[in-house]
């Protein structure tokens, strides 16, 4: 999920002087003659893909332009553009994920020669993809995925290619998140002997200590596969999203993760 340059338009009239972000505007589409169609900042979920065009100023001699995108104040990316907009004017950038971009509130932030000179932010709201009153908890699959097994304490969802899958388990806490994860290579190895951990690494889930791993097993259909599971706890219970798909497509996969554990909602903060 990485913000995409697009031409930038005309220069804006005035006398300001100094780096500075003029104006800063969303919208789903964009016209030939490169404006925003129908800007706003509040979107519905399902979208894939949001504009940005900024207006700015005092941009001459720029070493590196640096844009950082947030979702619930979650870092989803970050990357350099490859600066060609000149000393002012507008620039159209955009963010997207063809799984659909997570509901909450996106933060966009430009920094130029790491100054930071501030951004803008939009909202996606709507239902969430997938609801459990029973473990009180709901969040986003990606879009048009289907649910293949669904459980007392284990659901997942597929693409329908079968390619890629993702999946949410709860089941009661065990003593530590080691052990907790331990018994999700566990389950996981029953239909993936040879499954092996990579890599094994401390993070965050929605605002809990996490860890996340990382197995390497082989696929009759797709052959060597790639899953990513992070294990957590809340309310008493252990939560663990796991997402899964070909090895090639670790760096997509490592977008599904992200943009869908940011959108996991446990009851008490629906």
């Amino acid at each position: 999920m990485i913000p995409t340059q697009v031409l930038p338009t005309v220069p804006p009239t005035g006398t300001a002087s100094g780096p500075g972000l003029v104006d800063v505007q969303f919208a789903l589409e964009v016209d030939q003659e490169k404006q925003l169609v129908f800007p706003a900042t509040e979107f519905t979920y399902g979208v894939t893909r949001v504009y940005l065009r900024f207006t700015y100023r005092g941009l001459e001699d720029v070493r590196e332009v640096r844009t950082v995108w947030y979702l619930n104040e979650n870092l989803v990316s970050a990357g350099m553009l490859a600066w060609d907009g000149g000393e002012s004017g507008d620039y159209i950038i955009w963010i997207e994920d063809p799984n659909g971009l997570g509901r909450g509130e996106w933060r966009w932030e430009l920094s130029v020669d790491g100054d930071s000179l501030g951004g803008g932010a939009f909202t996606i709201d709507g239902s969430p993809g997938y609801v459990n009153v029973g473990w009180g908890v709901s969040f986003d699959p990606p879009l048009g995925w289907i649910i293949e097994t669904e459980s007392e304490d284990f659901v997942s969802l597929s693409s329908r290619d079968r390619r890629y899958a993702v999946a949410l388990r709860v089941a009661a806490a065990a003593a530590d998140l080691a052990e907790a994860s331990a018994a999700d290579v566990a389950l996981f190895q029953r239909d993936h002997p040879e499954a092996q951990v990579i890599t094994a690494e401390e993070t965050t889930m929605n605002g809990e200590e996490a860890l996340l791993q990382q197995l390497r097993y082989t696929d009759q259909r797709t052959g060597e596969g790639v899953l990513f599971v992070v294990c957590a706890f809340q309310s008493g219970s252990a939560y663990s999203l796991w997402v899964l798909g070909p090895a090639e497509d670790t760096a997509a996969l490592k977008t599904t993760l992200a943009t869908t554990l940011h959108s996991i909602r446990f009851s008490t903060d629906q």
